[in-house]
């Protein structure tokens, strides 16, 4: 058993990789990945959750997560979620599984379901989508054909959950496909070229009060319960149960517990670095802004004095000189009112030494 205990851990950075496993561990259950082919997906499209829950093939195999540059854990039990061809980099996938059609026809589908949190990564993901699935597609030769066999080439889906899409993309859900386009002709002879589709589902407010209009709207605030990182686990907990009818059987109540616990960490530790910085920096700006008044007072004060001695001295030469009193003298000597009375206090003091 891993250790769960965030007190033990130091590194946001673990942390926020530890809540991302987390998540993936939840949307691999098979009742959400249910709901999602049946919204996403034109070979489930309308079937029944317990149905389609039986058309997936074993367990759904979650990649792991890398702890540290070129260093992975790699003991994954089940479909191996690297596809490794010589000298080229390594693809690796959040959830990987295979489901069966229920038709008579039984087809095999391979489905890839990718938990996003940022949305621009520095990269297009639309077009990562697609390499996502094509390499899902190059890797089936000598698994799933042989040879020239391309016929067996089984469709993939690369399903990509956006959590923290921009707001003008928010509650929507896009696809990418292949689609037949006759660009001149009528070139009639049916070809499978429908293998690849890329669906963007991005994510907004679980507590939209337009989720439950229709079944995308569903399937939306599902995702979006799961992934918020506000709610309770009870609170997620209930909404399944009773609005999406997932019994949250003890594996996944532990899954969605765990989930929040670390969401929870997470925003501790990022609660407490924001905090410190903060703290720091009014600091440093109250130690400056008081640093510079103290001097500006005592250059006020310096000055003062210094123009102060200047006055009085000019006063008494003008007074020995012509035999003129302080004020006569003051006058004379053209000093500010300001000024006049600071010398005057300043002869004042110097008399009663």
């Amino acid at each position: 058993m891993e250790e769960t205990n965030i007190a033990h851990v130091v590194d946001i950075t673990k942390d926020k990789a530890r809540y991302d496993t987390e998540v993936k561990n939840v949307l691999s259950d098979k009742y959400i990945l249910a709901w999602i082919m049946s919204r996403v997906t034109v070979e489930f499209r309308g079937l029944p959750i317990e149905t389609i829950v039986q058309c997936i093939e074993g367990e759904p195999v979650i990649s792991k997560v890398y702890v540290a540059p070129g260093k992975t854990n790699e003991s994954i039990i089940g479909r191996d979620t690297q596809d490794k061809v010589p000298k080229e980099g390594e693809a690796r996938f959040d959830i990987l599984f295979h489901a069966i059609t229920p038709a008579k026809k039984r087809i095999k589908i391979i489905i890839n379901v990718e938990a996003q949190n940022k949305f621009y990564p520095g990269h297009d993901l639309v077009t990562r989508g697609i390499y996502y699935g094509a390499r899902l597609i190059s890797s089936q030769k000598e698994k799933e054909f042989t040879g020239d066999d391309y016929n067996d080439i089984k469709k993939v889906y690369s399903i990509w959950v956006c959590m923290n899409a921009p707001k003008y993309l928010q509650n929507t859900i896009t696809e990418y496909s292949i689609q037949q386009k006759k660009v001149y002709g009528n070139y009639s002879k049916p070809a499978r070229y429908d293998l690849l589709s890329v669906v963007m589902l991005c994510l907004g407010n679980p507590l939209d009060s337009d989720y439950r209009e229709n079944e995308y709207q569903k399937l939306l605030r599902l995702l979006a319960v799961l992934a918020s990182e506000e709610m309770k686990a009870e609170e997620k907990l209930h909404i399944m149960e009773e609005e999406y009818h997932i019994a949250t059987k003890r594996e996944l109540e532990e899954k969605v517990n765990i989930m929040c616990n670390w969401s929870d960490g997470v925003i501790d530790r990022v609660t407490e670095k924001v905090t410190k910085r903060v703290t720091e920096e009014v600091t440093q700006q109250v130690t400056q802004q008081v640093t510079q008044q103290v001097t500006q007072q005592v250059t006020q004060q310096v000055t003062q004095q210094v123009s102060n001695e200047k006055d009085v001295t000019s006063v008494e030469n003008v007074m020995k000189a012509f035999g003129l009193s302080v004020w006569e003298a003051c006058e004379v000597l053209k000093i500010r009112v300001e000024d006049y009375e600071a010398a005057k206090e300043y002869l004042s003091a110097e008399k009663n030494r």
